[in-house]
C-alpha cells in the first residue's frame, strides 16, 4: 500500500475512532438559550497559582498546540488570543436524534463570521496541570483541513480571565500565573525587554497593542491585535504604496500583498518581518493582526488584567 494513502486512511480511522470516544465525553445541547450562552462565556478556569502547561507545534510552524485530556483521551486545542471563547470542531459531536443542523447564533473574529451551529458540555478535562470537572464549549466546523490533521478545539481567552500568561514558544510551554504572583516570577526567571501597555476589549477579550511598521522610509501606527492563532503581521491595504517587497517570492512570483517590514512595539524592534496587507473586511473591527512569528520570537506575558504585554528574556 502506497504510504500516502496509508496515511489517510489512518487519519480517517483517527477521526471516527474519536466521534466514538466523544460520544461519552463530549456531549450536544439541546434547548439552548441565552442563559447557557452566558454561562459558556463567562466561565474561567479556577486552580493553583501557578499551572504548568506544554505546548506543541501544530499544522504550521507557528500554531501552538495544547494537547487536553477528556476522559483519558487526548485532544488537540489550539491556543489563540485571537479567540474570545473555546470551540470544539462539530465534526467530532455525533447528532442526536431529534437534533436539527441549523445555526444558533454567529460570532466574528478579525471581520469574519462563523456559524455555530450547537453548543456542549465536556466533562473531566485535564489542562497540563488543572483539572476541570465541566466546560461548555460552541460547537464549528473547523472544515476539512482542521479536521484531517486532527485539530480539535480552539481555546479561547475568555476562560484565562483569572491568570496571567507567560508564553514562550522557543521553550514550548506556557504558564498561567496569579496576578499577585507575576512579579516576583518575572523577577525571578527573566529580565524584562519592554513594558508595553495594552488595550483589552473586555466583551471580546481581544488584545490590542500599539505598533509601529516601517518600510520604504516611512513610518505608520497601527492598533494590532495580538493573536497567536496567526503567523505573519497584517495591516491594511491602504498601507501598500509604503510596503517594501524584496525577493519574497510565492508561486508564481511576487506577492502584491506580501512584503517585509520593521515591527516596533514598545521597545523592541522585530527586522524583515513577512508583512501581509488585509482587505477591509479582514480587519473590520481591528486594524490589522500581530501574529505569533512576530512577537513568538521570545517569552512574553500578557495580563488582561492589569493591560500589561511583557517582552522577555531569560536570565
Amino acid at each position: 500500500m502506497k504510504p500516502l494513502k496509508s496515511l489517510f486512511i489512518l487519519l480517517a480511522l483517527s477521526v471516527a475512532t474519536l466521534s466514538v470516544k466523544a460520544q461519552t465525553s463530549i456531549k450536544r445541547l439541546s434547548g439552548i438559550n441565552d442563559s447557557i450562552k452566558n454561562t459558556m462565556l463567562t466561565t474561567v478556569f479556577d486552580g493553583a497559582d501557578v499551572i504548568h502547561i506544554s505546548l506543541k507545534k501544530g499544522l504550521f510552524e507557528y500554531q501552538p498546540i495544547i494537547k487536553i485530556g477528556i476522559d483519558g483521551n487526548l485532544y488537540r486545542f489550539m491556543f489563540d488570543t485571537g479567540c474570545s471563547q473555546t470551540t470544539f470542531n462539530s465534526r467530532y459531536v455525533p447528532w442526536t436524534a431529534g437534533d436539527s443542523i441549523y445555526t444558533i447564533y454567529r460570532v466574528e473574529s478579525h471581520g469574519a463570521i462563523y456559524d455555530i451551529t450547537g453548543i456542549a458540555r465536556i466533562e473531566n478535562l485535564k489542562l497540563g496541570e488543572l483539572d476541570i470537572d465541566s466546560l461548555l464549549v460552541a460547537l464549528m466546523d473547523l472544515g476539512e483541513v482542521g479536521t484531517s490533521y486532527g485539530n480539535h478545539c480552539v481555546l479561547g481567552m475568555a476562560q484565562f480571565v483569572n491568570y496571567d500568561i507567560l508564553f514562550d514558544w522557543k521553550g514550548k510551554a506556557i504558564t498561567l500565573v496569579r496576578p499577585l504572583l507575576t512579579d516576583s516570577i518575572i523577577s525571578s526567571q527573566y529580565k524584562v525587554i519592554s513594558d508595553i501597555p495594552v488595550t483589552v476589549d473586555n466583551y471580546t477579550h481581544t488584545i490590542y497593542v500599539d505598533t509601529q511598521v516601517r518600510s520604504r522610509f516611512k513610518t505608520h501606527q497601527y492598533k494590532l491585535a495580538l493573536d497567536t492563532g496567526a503567523e505573519p503581521c497584517v495591516i491594511p491595504e491602504e498601507a501598500k504604496p509604503f510596503l517594501y517587497r524584496p525577493s519574497f517570492n510565492v508561486i508564481g512570483g511576487k506577492h502584491p500583498k506580501v512584503g517585509r517590514t520593521t515591527i516596533k512595539i514598545g521597545d523592541k524592534k522585530y527586522r524583515y518581518v513577512r508583512t501581509v496587507l488585509a482587505t477591509p473586511s479582514f480587519y473590520q473591527n481591528m486594524v490589522g493582526v500581530l501574529g505569533l512569528k512576530v512577537i513568538g520570537k521570545h517569552p512574553f506575558l500578557l495580563s488582561t488584567q492589569n493591560n500589561r504585554l511583557l517582552i522577555l528574556k531569560e536570565k
